[in-house]
């Protein structure tokens, strides 16, 4: 893998890592930040003049929907000790 891919890869990585973190702490319903991540990503393509193929965003898109289950379920564990505790 070329350096500059590993580098394009990692930003995609923190970016992707970042957005799942908005979203799992966002006020907003789930349509809109979908809506709000599919412009990004058409911006993103712009951006790296197309450098990202389709099948790669949605392999990465079904491992986010992973990591947001994940994340979603811990912090529906923490409040639920929260709430036993208080």
């Amino acid at each position: 893998m070329k350096s500059e891919s590993k580098v394009l890869l990692a930003v995609a990585a923190g970016v992707a890592a970042g957005a799942a973190l908005g979203v799992a702490f966002a006020p907003e319903k789930g349509s809109e930040t979908r809506k709000k991540w599919k412009e990004d990503l058409k911006k993103f393509n712009k951006q790296t003049n197309g450098a990202c193929r389709k099948d790669k965003l949605v392999k990465a898109k079904a491992k986010l929907e992973q990591v947001l289950e994940k994340i979603n379920g811990k912090i529906e564990s923490y409040e639920k000790q929260e709430t036993n505790i208080a």
